[in-house]
């Protein structure tokens, strides 16, 4: 009887822990990489640096010269790569310090919903999987903005989520993201910039963040959210995004990357990859 109380006290507290912890389920966003409280989420310009001290307090630096602290968010992100539905890695102990890529801005979805959003980006990230920097297309409004149509945006994605503004793409255009350690900086605890540019308009947005520990895996992603159909939500008139030009380096070397397919269920449109070269993989799925 004694260990059945105890057992149903711990229980209870670890259900209110987890709801303190979490709140409202309803203020959490769909950013890219994992779900974020909206109240960690933030729009920067492109220029900015963050800088993420070693206890988890963000300061930014604005291109005016202007200054804004952030403390810890008070709320976990939710479970890492929720709504990731393909994507290859390329997983590297000794540490990226470049990744770049081209991906092209596809047709819009035939009957899109007013809720769904669909992202497309490379990136990267460290062993932990606590956060990720990446430049991401997307379509659909989040919480960068955006509607129904295609946009490209530099994030990243821990405890708290900071964004660039958005760029626009027509349907046709191609993106060129990169991810790069500066030159000056060490792999771990280093400065990156994430680049998000249209390579037909040549319009970007750039952002920089420092104290970033060893980035591990090169990712190519589809991540989805609120999507029920599809014939219907997906890119219409094709069941493929393509990412070509990949390059890769580690430890400021040229590296051949070592795709691997990777999927997280449910999926509903057989969502998949394929891999080509190490230059070139792609997102494929069913309508």
């Amino acid at each position: 009887f004694f260990f059945f109380c105890v057992m149903k006290v711990t229980l209870l507290l670890l259900a209110f822990c987890f709801a303190f912890a979490y709140a409202n389920l309803d203020d959490y966003v769909n950013t890219p990489h994992h779900r974020v409280h909206k109240n960690c989420v933030h729009h920067i310009p492109s220029g900015t640096h963050v800088h993420r001290d070693d206890i988890g307090n963000y300061f930014l630096r604005f291109a005016d010269g202007s200054e804004k602290m952030h403390p810890p968010c008070e709320y976990p992100p939710m479970v890492h790569g929720r709504a990731w539905k393909a994507w290859t890695q390329y997983h590297n102990t000794d540490g990226f310090t470049f990744m770049s890529a081209n991906w092209p801005a596809p047709p819009a979805p035939a009957v899109p919903s007013n809720i769904e959003i669909l992202y497309y980006w490379p990136g990267t990230e460290p062993d932990d999987n606590s956060f990720v920097i990446q430049p991401v297309l997307q379509y659909g409004a989040g919480p960068a903005g955006g509607g129904q149509y295609w946009a490209i945006a530099s994030w990243y994605v821990g405890d708290r989520a900071f964004f660039s503004n958005l760029v626009d793409a027509d349907v046709g255009d191609m993106m060129f993201g990169s991810m790069t350690l500066e030159s000056n900086t060490s792999i771990n605890n280093g400065t990156w910039t994430i680049l998000s540019q249209n390579a037909n308009t040549g319009e970007s947005a750039s952002i920089e963040v420092d104290n970033i520990v060893t980035q591990t895996y090169a990712y190519c992603v589809l991540e989805a959210y609120n999507l029920f159909n599809c014939g219907n939500q997906y890119p219409a008139n094709t069941t493929s995004e393509p990412f070509t030009n990949l390059v890769t380096y580690v430890q400021g070397q040229s590296s051949t990357p070592q795709w691997v397919s990777m999927i997280k269920n449910p999926r509903i449109c057989n969502e998949r990859t394929t891999i080509t070269s190490p230059t070139e993989v792609a997102i494929v799925w069913d309508e």
